[in-house]
């Protein structure tokens, strides 16, 4: 593989050259998140100037939204709210249609109610809810009567859920993003904002 390079600098270009062998290419960065995890690049992709496509202001429960456009690699979902003083489950889903039968991409359950309490990620398809993942643990992100911020990253594989701007969980589209064209939320919580960007 031959590498060609323009330039005026006969000099940079033969110290270049010689010193071609000597390159080594930057390491790739850490993919393997951990709860708690802090991700500068998606806390300052999220907190710089972004035109939403959709928000909702302090809207009614439950929430059941049509999104303007289709779910899609690069695509942000944003919830903030506040957790209710004496709190049981609340929920998150991107799903593809309104009711109780709507596939599901992913379903964002923190579950106060449960010994350990736990965020419960999972997802419905064809009426079928498929295998939960628990995560948190010692690391549960919420507080009863604090406020709160879930960001959903869609990426091309996986939805990266942040709280509060800290990692909480990688999870795999097993359903086509391309389907997700809802955002409903319901359960134990006061909801200030539904942003999708």
């Amino acid at each position: 593989n031959d590498v060609y390079i323009e330039s005026d600098d006969v000099e940079r270009l033969r110290e270049l050259a010689d010193n071609w062998s000597l390159y080594q290419p930057p390491e790739p960065p850490k993919e393997v998140l951990q709860v708690g995890d802090v991700v500068p690049e998606l806390m300052s992709e999220a907190m710089t100037y972004y035109e939403p496509k959709m928000q909702l202001d302090c809207p009614e429960k439950p929430v059941c939204q049509r999104l303007p456009e289709v779910m899609a690699p690069g695509r942000l979902v944003i919830v903030s709210g506040v957790v209710e003083p004496k709190p049981d489950r609340f929920y998150v889903n991107l799903q593809t249609d309104v009711g109780d039968t709507a596939d599901v991409g992913l379903h964002l359950n923190p579950r106060f109610d449960t010994k350990p309490r736990s965020v419960v990620l999972n997802s419905r398809d064809r009426d079928q809810w498929q295998d939960e993942v628990h995560v948190a643990g010692d690391k549960f992100p919420f507080n009863e009567g604090s406020p709160f911020e879930i960001q959903v990253h869609c990426k091309p594989d996986k939805y990266r859920v942040l709280v509060n701007g800290t990692f909480l969980a990688d999870f795999p589209h097993r359903l086509d993003c391309s389907r997700i064209d809802y955002v409903c939320v319901d359960g134990s919580l006061i909801v200030d904002r539904v942003v999708f960007a």
